[in-house]
């Protein structure tokens, strides 16, 4: 949705393509990023409190992890024969799909060590190949040391317990805004 609504706001340059085609191609590969790649790979965060620990941790969720894990396997798979060989998703230029599949690939990348499951990133050539490669490519760049920025100010959070206040705050304006007479 956020993509959906950049594309909007900012028309040139597009973040599509030129033809039908094309922006199926581009949606579908963004698809495999969010829903394929990251949504499993926060599961998978929360179930193991993998941001937390840069090495496995035991949690009593091995069923869980173990298949959040093969969904991983598989949707590396299917983005592996689907994604660009050129450096980037498709299209030979930045598109919507890149804009989704660099956060889900950060998010493996830094989730996966503290989860004991094997990288599907470095088993799939194309998609080891479009990750190096897009990386290099300034607004991947920049986006990138965001999210890096993030992830340690979150895992410090974490260690230093503060994390909970945030949480209990949360939790608390949703339980008002709940019990909170409609209009």
């Amino acid at each position: 949705m956020i993509a959906a609504y950049l594309e909007e706001v900012y028309p040139e340059p597009s973040l599509l393509g030129a033809t039908p085609w094309e922006n199926a191609r581009v949606r579908a590969l963004a698809r495999i990023g969010d829903i394929y790649l990251i949504n499993h790979t926060f599961t998978l965060a929360v179930q193991t409190r993998a941001l937390a620990a840069l090495t496995p941790v035991t949690t009593g969720n091995d069923g869980i992890v173990t298949w959040l894990g093969d969904q991983l396997v598989s949707g590396a798979k299917a983005l592996d024969r689907m994604i660009g060989r050129d450096g980037f998703a498709c299209l030979d230029r930045v598109t919507l799909a890149d804009c989704a599949l660099v956060p889900a690939i950060f998010f493996l990348e830094n989730v996966l060590p503290g989860t004991g499951l094997a990288d599907p990133i470095a088993a799939n050539a194309n998609v080891a190949a479009y990750w190096a490669a897009i990386q290099r490519q300034e607004p991947a760049a920049r986006i990138l040391v965001e999210l890096h920025r993030g992830l340690e100010e979150r895992r410090e959070l974490i260690r230093s317990g503060a994390i909970e206040k945030v949480r209990a705050a949360s939790r608390a304006a949703r339980e008002a805004a709940e019990r909170a007479p409609s209009a």
